[in-house]
Order: structure tokens, then C-alpha cells, then sequence
């Protein structure tokens, strides 16, 4: 039952693996769009504040993790920082959270912190241009995960800019040893 729900796919980038559990939507039609069942979770926690859903959610993702082969490894999971800091609560905090209780790996969302403000990107289609507007706009507080393995998680993978330019932060600013990626959904190329 559970794979019938997700299809997750990898993830090519800086990282050392990546993972996105499933699109985000099936089709976009007359109608609107067609979320898919992680990708409807996602909107209804994210924009319908229904926080129910979290422990859900976390349950998909740590039984994912645990075919995967990487939380030995895993010393820490990281959430992107969000883009809105707007909301009631933090959508991809909150998952960190519940997923680091599940699988007793601490999560740490206070170390990646988004110090510059920046447009929200998915409104910019070329990729370079998002690195460039999202260049300098994170900073890591100190080297507490140097030379350690991170899991770092986003609630929507588009393109993939703002999860590379973490991972080179991550890497170079960080020190770690090796960062992977998973995203909960991935967007349609004609999303």
C-alpha cells in the first residue's frame, strides 16, 4: 500500500545521493491541478495550516529513509530554510522535527538561516538566475557538523538552485563530509 502512494525518483545534483518521494501534481487540466497524494499533504499543511497531517507525512518519509540505506550514516537533518517566514507556523520545520523524533537523529532548524531577503524564485524559470538571486542569501552558524553527514530536506524541488547552493554552503562553509537531499515532491515541468 505504501508504494503505491509515492513514486520516488533521484535526484541529480552537488549532493552525495538525492531523492524526491513523488511529483507534486499528476496533470494540470481545464480544471486546475491534480495533486498527488504527498503533493495534496504538502498543500494542505503548507497552505491550509492543517498540521494533522505532519505525523502523516513524517511516517512516509522515515519509512522511505529506511529503505535507503543512509541513517547510519546521518548525523543530523536539516530543514531549507522557508521562503515565507510569514506563516503561522514553518511547514518544513515542523516535518524536520517530527522525522528526527521518529528516527532519533537530532534536527536542527535553527543552523541554515536565511540572511538575505530574496524573491520567491519559483517566479524565475532560468536556473542560473535563481543561484545568482540566491547567492549569499544563507549562512551556517558555526562548525558543529564539521565532518559529519547531513540530511538536508525540502518540502518542493523545482529546479534544484536553492538546494545546491545549501549543499555548497553546507560543503565548503559547514565542512561536512557529505550532504544528501530529499525532497518531499517534485514539480511538473509545466507546473
Amino acid at each position: 500500500m505504501f508504494w503505491r502512494r509515492i513514486s520516488p525518483e533521484w535526484i541529480e545534483g552537488k549532493w552525495k545521493a538525492g531523492w524526491a518521494l513523488d511529483s507534486h501534481s499528476k496533470c494540470i487540466n481545464k480544471s486546475g491541478v491534480k495533486r498527488t497524494y504527498l503533493g495534496e499533504l504538502i498543500y494542505q499543511i503548507k497552505y491550509q495550516g492543517k498540521k494533522r497531517y505532519i505525523a502523516k507525512l513524517s511516517r512516509i518519509i522515515v519509512k522511505f529513509l529506511k529503505t535507503r540505506y543512509v541513517l547510519p550514516y546521518i548525523s543530523v537533518i536539516l530543514p531549507v530554510p522557508p521562503s515565507n517566514y510569514d506563516r503561522e507556523f514553518q511547514p518544513v520545520f515542523e516535518i524536520v522535527n517530527e522525522v528526527g523524533r521518529l528516527l532519533k537523529i537530532p534536527a536542527d532548524v535553527e543552523y541554515i538561516v536565511k540572511v538575505k531577503d530574496t524573491p520567491q524564485i519559483k517566479n524565475f524559470h532560468d536556473k542560473e538566475l535563481r543561484r545568482n538571486i540566491l547567492k549569499d542569501a544563507f549562512e551556517v552558524s558555526d562548525l558543529r557538523y564539521k565532518g559529519r553527514k547531513v540530511l538536508l530536506l525540502d518540502d518542493i524541488f523545482d529546479s534544484g538552485a536553492t538546494l545546491e547552493v545549501i549543499t555548497e554552503l553546507l560543503y565548503n562553509d559547514a565542512q561536512v563530509d557529505n550532504v544528501y537531499v530529499l525532497a518531499i515532491t517534485r514539480t511538473r515541468k509545466n507546473e
